[in-house]
């Protein structure tokens, strides 16, 4: 029986034939064809595409840092993406970047109740498909809840009046 790490290998050479895992060609080193505008054009490198990305979120009024820190594949994934898609990855990027400093993203102002988390804000829109449970949307997971530290969490006021007795939540009153 052999390890993991040499039946990985197989595989790989079996899905790339005569191309050991070591000798990869780099992204950058093939251009790639996209849409901007509804218009082709073709594109020497992922450069290019990266300062695309930048320029919109220039448009956004989002920081230009949060393009230059992609890695390749996740800039050489939106080739080909139309302007919109990209505006929405830009904006998730943003989105992720204010949950990490502890900041709530400014489409989020829905308070709900993660399984994980406790009290978080969300979109509106998920907050309503989520069921209502002791007044509260609840969901079983949120975009807080990949947050290794769980202080930077802003927390929705929580009333006590909204909190049902042990009396209400068995149905009598």
């Amino acid at each position: 029986m052999t390890n993991w790490s040499a039946r990985l290998a197989e595989r790989r050479a079996e899905q790339l034939p005569g191309c050991p895992a070591e000798e990869l060609p780099k992204l950058t080193d093939y251009p790639f064809v996209g849409f901007v505008g509804g218009q082709e054009y073709v594109s020497q490198g992922i450069e290019a595409l990266r300062g695309h990305l930048g320029r919109l979120a220039n448009a956004e009024g989002i920081d230009r840092q949060l393009i230059a820190g992609l890695q390749l594949f996740d800039v050489a994934a939106c080739a080909g993406l139309p302007v919109e898609i990209l505006r929405t990855y830009i904006r998730a990027l943003r989105d992720s970047d204010l949950r990490r400093q502890g900041k709530v993203p400014p489409d989020e102002t829905a308070a709900a109740m993660c399984r994980l988390c406790g009290p978080v804000w969300l979109h509106p829109a998920v907050a309503s498909v989520a069921p209502i449970v002791d007044g509260w949307p609840r969901v079983l997971g949120c975009p807080w809840c990949h947050l290794r530290e769980r202080t930077l969490v802003p927390r929705p006021p929580i009333a006590h009046e909204n909190r049902a007795s042990p009396d209400r939540r068995c149905g009598r009153t």
